[in-house]
């Protein structure tokens, strides 16, 4: 998976890529399909604690196609838009079987022919299994908005700024209308801004480094005991995939 700092791509990089790449074409549109396949297995304890006088077992898998779609309009902007449906399946029990989807349009621009900038809003969803941290199937709610302004040099540096706000819900499945306790306790507001850098070594090589000032605001009067702010910084290179 990816680590944290090392996904960003400058305005050029990613559209040589989109352009240079045999993808599906309908007009204008490229398309990238995808499907990602997890959590695949059988489970003796479903519901992570006994039901009446014994445990749930099952079968399980997370299946969740994704569709990527790029349009290119002249040599400065990039339209994205990514549609990730996702469906939690159970062989036997039926009622915990949830379908849940994600979206997220963005745009980008080059200006000047180094100052790139970029926003998207985002609305993802996901349904969790019962474990140790969350006693229940809970369903967990993202959405919100980020921007990032970067200058860029021709060798693939960067320097800029990036923020985003997020609002986070949780819900039982079943009853997605109700208020609960994980809803009381964890729903909030997130703000981040980030001050990031990147610099090229080599052909592919990049040191990064990037700060952060991140906010949490949470929505219930029971839970305003955890409104927070955090700092952070990190500092690596970025290798090629080899």
């Amino acid at each position: 998976g990816r680590l944290f700092a090392q996904d960003y791509r400058t305005f050029a990089d990613e559209y040589n890529d989109i352009s240079s790449r045999k993808l599906i074409r309908v007009g204008p549109l490229r398309l990238v399909p995808a499907f990602h396949l997890s959590n695949v297995g059988y489970d003796t304890n479903v519901l992570y604690s006994p039901r009446e006088t014994a445990a749930v077992s099952d079968y399980t898998a997370t299946l969740s196609p994704e569709l990527t779609g790029y349009v290119l309009a002249g040599k400065s902007i990039m339209l994205t838009a990514v549609e990730n449906p996702e469906y939690l399946f159970y062989a036997k029990e039926n009622g915990l079987r949830t379908f849940t989807n994600s979206i997220s349009p963005g745009i980008r621009l080059l200006l000047l022919r180094s100052l790139a900038v970029s926003a998207d809003y985002h609305f993802r969803q996901h349904t969790r299994r019962a474990y140790s941290e969350f006693g229940m199937p809970i369903m967990d709610t993202q959405k919100g908005v980020d921007g990032h302004v970067l200058f860029e040099t021709a060798r693939g540096s960067a320097i800029g700024f990036s923020g985003s706000v997020d609002d986070y819900r949780y819900s039982d499945p079943a009853a997605p209308d109700l208020s609960s306790y994980y809803a009381d306790t964890l729903d909030r507001r997130e703000r981040a801004l980030d001050f990031e850098f990147y610099y090229r070594i080599f052909t592919q090589s990049v040191f990064f480094t990037k700060a952060e000032y991140e906010d949490y605001t949470f929505v219930h009067d029971v839970s305003a005991w955890r409104d927070a702010t955090s700092y952070q910084g990190v500092a690596g290179i970025r290798f090629p995939l080899t």
